[in-house]
């Protein structure tokens, strides 16, 4: 009995410790059934970030909007006829990179408005689709025997119109194919800017990974053996592109579009989507090369289609004053260190500030170099693509108070050439006299030499004019030095040419040949004459043009 109740007594200390066999595996078994249990309860995470699709893989949103003539020869069943057949071209062409979609009902009242559009129209208007990328305003009219095909483009991602581009058809069955060439000949692709390494600007195109299938045959109504295909892209080394900043607020709502003036970017390399070129610009650092939050750099392909540019010249803070009689020098080179291509051109800017810029060969560089110069002072040194606008305005550093006091100046070095004519002349008159022993007369002229305009006369003169302009210039320090300049030169030819000692010694010189006989008085002339011969012959050596 003693050993049973002993045995039981083990066991049962050996229960409350855990440590049975019986018991051996019960944690273990609560253990997976407690992880059974969470797994069960836990839910898969939902990833609160959407998953962000590249540019290069997201293809145009397009709207074509075509207004046709009121006319018998444009029925309605001709208009939807000639809708799918550009429509077929465009799918064609374009592949998956366009999406396209054709406007049931025109926003034109009539084919001439559209010269009416303009961008606070088309972003305010309740007509225009909320997504799109492009949207493409076409008219179609009747001339006679031939149709004139007109259009204009809208970019959604800069707030861009362009301006009116038109073509003539002469064939009926031609207009499908010549509203796909207009069509094709207003589309400027986007590009987004990934890196910026000084010069070096790197960029992929929108929806350039989504390579077309097919390329329409553009001339295949006419003859297949001298058809050509459209690029779809239009992005070729060489093209010019141009650079906008897009600012986003905290909603990711676009607050300001601003375009980077005098910018450009010269293609040099493309890879499907990856697009490698070099900045051309006349500005020192346009484009940021840090990565910034709620901005976005933008490019856009820009094509010299006019034959020639027209530009304003105006100063930046008073535009209905233009610069006028400007000189322009235009130089045909891609950067601004390069050789120019042919001889400059040099224009000057008529009463309204404009000069006309005809758009390079095709042989030669698109870009140009424009060098303004207002007198001798280099206004501005910017890059230029003539063609991509008929009509462009230029804003130039205000150059207005500089030229008041180069006038000033001018007015002041008169009135200094002045002062050293009499006095030469009265010096010559006091030589003259000085053979016929006149000294009552020589006196007379002292006292006139004696009379003239001090330096400290002309210094008080040059104090004025510089300390009133640089009060009007303000903080412009460019044009603060550029003053100073100026009337510095200005205080070393009044200290060169009217120092007062010349009439005092040539005074003290005159009196102390006053006792003496003729022989000295003309040695002394005879010396005279040598060092104004030896000063003039040292002058014009001085001002001889340097041998290259």
């Amino acid at each position: 009995m003693n050993r049973l109740f002993i045995y039981h007594f083990i066991i049962f200390l050996l229960i409350l410790q855990g440590s049975s066999p019986l018991c051996a595996e019960s944690p273990k078994i609560d253990k997976v059934l407690k992880t059974e249990e969470t797994a069960k309860s836990r839910k898969p995470k939902k990833s609160s970030k959407p998953v962000k699709i590249p540019k290069e893989l997201i293809p145009y949103e397009i709207f074509i909007d075509i207004k046709y003539e009121n006319s018998p020869l444009f029925s309605t069943g001709f208009k939807n006829n000639l809708n799918s057949e550009t429509e077929s071209h465009l799918e064609n062409n374009y592949g998956p990179s366009w999406n396209i979609h054709f406007a049931k009902h025109s926003m034109l009242i009539h084919t001439n408005r559209l010269s009416n559009l303009n961008p606070e129209q088309l972003l305010n208007s309740e007509s225009i689709p909320e997504k799109h990328d492009k949207l493409f305003f076409i008219t179609v009219t009747s001339s006679g025997a031939s149709y004139i095909i007109q259009g204009r483009e809208w970019d959604a991602t800069t707030r861009e119109l362009t301006e009116i581009h038109s073509a003539h058809c002469y064939q009926r069955d031609n207009l499908s194919i010549t509203i796909f060439k207009l069509i094709n000949t207003l589309f400027q692709p986007l590009l987004v800017i990934d890196r910026v390494d000084a010069k070096d600007v790197f960029l992929r195109a929108f929806a350039g990974e989504l390579v077309p299938q097919n390329k329409i045959l553009v001339d295949e109504k006419i003859s297949e053996s001298n058809s050509t295909f459209l690029d779809p892209y239009q992005i070729q080394p060489g093209s010019v592109l141009v650079t906008y900043y897009r600012y986003f607020d905290k909603k990711k709502t676009v607050r300001k579009i601003q375009p980077v003036d005098w910018t450009y970017l010269s293609v040099n390399k493309v890879n499907r989507a990856t697009v490698e070129s070099t900045m051309i610009t006349g500005l020192r650092n346009p484009l940021s090369t840090k990565r910034l939050r709620r901005v976005e750099l933008i490019a856009m392909l820009k094509k010299p289609l006019f034959p020639e540019s027209q530009v304003t010249l105006f100063p930046t803070k008073n535009r209905s004053l233009p610069f006028a009689g400007l000189k322009v020098r235009v130089e045909r080179k891609i950067n601004r260190k390069d050789e120019p291509e042919s001889e400059p051109v040099y224009l000057w800017t008529n009463r309204e500030g404009e000069i006309i810029i005809p758009r390079g060969n095709k042989e030669g560089s698109s870009i140009a170099w424009l060098y303004a110069q207002s007198g001798e002072v280099l206004v501005a040194r910017v890059p230029f693509v003539p063609g991509i606008q008929k009509y462009t305005e230029f804003e130039l550093p205000d150059d207005s108070i500089r030229l008041t006091v180069e006038g000033e100046l001018a007015l002041l070095e008169s009135a200094l050439i002045i002062s050293v004519t009499k006095r030469t002349i009265l010096f010559a008159r006091v030589k003259k006299l000085l053979l016929d022993n006149k000294w009552d007369r020589i006196e007379a002229i002292f006292k006139e030499l004696n009379k003239l305009e001090k330096p400290e006369t002309f210094k008080q003169q040059l104090s004025a004019i510089r300390v009133n302009a640089i009060e009007k210039v303000g903080k412009n320090r460019k044009a603060a030095n550029q003053i100073k300049k100026l009337c510095q030169n200005m205080g070393k030819l009044i200290n060169r040419y009217i120092d007062p000692r010349k009439i005092r010694d040539f005074q003290t010189e005159v009196s102390s040949l006053k006792d003496e006989n003729e022989t000295d008085v003309k040695k002394w002339l005879d010396e005279q004459q040598k060092k104004e011969e030896a000063h003039k012959k040292k002058n014009t050596e001085k001002n001889k043009p340097k041998k290259e």
